[in-house]
């Protein structure tokens, strides 16, 4: 998939992403592109409100947000798209936010991971995701 396109989604649990932004005539494209991020989020309010946040950082976007609502459809997603950073809430309702690290960790060690939640962490959870290769919690 060329950088600036969306990947197709449909569903519940995927969020829609903006698409490709046109250049104008004569505009070239920027040297450095935005960060390709997963976040996996299970509350959707907060979710558009994180990407809004990552998203609006400058006059020119750091990362390119795509939003999955279940630690399913983010597999998917990160199996058929190339994600250079994912943040990933612990608690998710269809499965642990470390199990979804584990396994996009499988399919692409080199992905940046950072755990979030607002709920207290165990140290057993903290060594599992130092385990895993995550940026932390």
């Amino acid at each position: 998939m060329a950088w600036g396109s969306t990947p197709q989604r449909s569903g519940d649990d995927a969020e829609e992403a903006s698409g490709p932004r046109l250049l104008a005539e004569g505009e070239q494209e920027p040297l450095v592109r935005p960060i390709r991020t997963l976040l996996v989020e299970d509350v959707g309010r907060t979710a558009k409100l994180m990407r809004s946040v990552l998203e609006a950082q400058s006059d020119r976007p750091r990362f390119e947000v795509t939003i999955a609502l279940r630690g399913g459809p983010a597999l998917e997603l990160a199996r058929s798209v190339r994600f250079e950073a994912t943040l990933i809430d612990m608690q998710l309702p269809d499965m642990l936010g470390l199990d979804v690290a584990a396994r996009i960790g499988q399919n692409d060690p080199d992905v940046a991971q950072l755990l979030y939640t607002g709920h207290d962490v165990t140290l057993d959870q903290l060594s599992e995701a130092r385990r895993l290769g995550t940026l932390g919690i």
